[in-house]
């Protein structure tokens, strides 16, 4: 049995998903199954409800949706539990696994949205969710987002002094090793995917690769019937050769009814 995390569930949430969430994934079966179970109704009381890791990735994707909109019931009720239990998730693809970080204000400017103008909307997003204030800035963000971090503190351990640099370098001891470790989980993955990539094909090639050694072999028991009505003109002679000379008498059988068959 999969390890089921013990997840608070606002009550707008719970309702979403056992009337309105159009399942499409497992994920979204165990998320709706499992506060089904709980057999609360109309309650507008808040519950703990046992989650696999697909359905708990199911509601953090319902959550992350919901900080955009213009409910504030919503909004409230998704960052109740993206705070509680967004590092529970482990996604499939390593990827999307976060990192929470926090770093002082004299760093904020080199890792701001701002100077990441121009990367990719990935990295844009999670800087837009981090909660940036005068004294210092925190949020979880991707392997991308992270990656870029480090490069830019990186830049200001070297290139700059004082707070700024004390800052980069700090940075870097903090959230390097981290960053390793889920680079050396993004390898495994992709290795594993193009393995999986692959051996349909390789298959598929062994498959052609029979076929065509079963042509260079030798006919055995009957053939399939000529097609007949089609065949005019004289008997191609290599017929006549390999009915009478072929290696086996299966085989010089088999040429001879070809043979005959011509012409009908």
């Amino acid at each position: 049995m999969s390890h089921e995390i013990l997840t608070h569930m606002p009550a707008q949430l719970r309702k979403h998903a056992t009337d309105k969430m159009e399942c499409e994934t497992p994920g979204q079966f165990d998320l709706m199954n499992a506060c089904k179970n709980l057999n609360m109704g109309k309650s507008n009381n808040s519950s703990k409800v046992p989650l696999t890791n697909d359905a708990l990735g199911a509601l953090l994707e319902i959550c992350r949706d919901w900080l955009s909109d213009r409910n504030f019931g919503k909004v409230t009720a998704a960052k109740s539990v993206l705070i509680r239990h967004e590092l529970d998730y482990v996604p499939v693809d390593p990827r999307d696994r976060r990192h929470e970080v926090k770093f002082p204000a004299s760093l904020a400017h080199y890792l701001s949205g701002e100077k990441a103008q121009g990367e990719s909307p990935e990295i844009l997003a999670d800087l837009e969710r981090c909660t940036w204030s005068k004294t210092s800035t925190q949020g979880r963000v991707r392997y991308a987002t992270l990656t870029w971090m480090l490069k830019n503190a990186e830049a200001c351990s070297i290139h700059l002094s004082g707070a700024v640099q004390r800052s980069g370098k700090r940075f870097l001891t903090t959230y390097q090793p981290a960053w390793e470790e889920t680079g050396r989980l993004i390898d495994k993955y992709e290795k594993a995917a193009a393995v999986a990539d692959q051996a349909p094909a390789e298959v598929e090639v062994i498959e052609d690769q029979e076929l065509a050694d079963n042509d260079d072999q030798e006919p055995e028991g009957e053939a399939a019937p000529v097609q007949a009505g089609k065949s005019v003109g004289p008997v191609p002679e290599n017929w006549v050769f390999m009915a009478e000379n072929a290696d086996t008498p299966t085989a010089q059988a088999w040429w001879r009814r070809k043979v005959e068959s011509w012409g009908r």
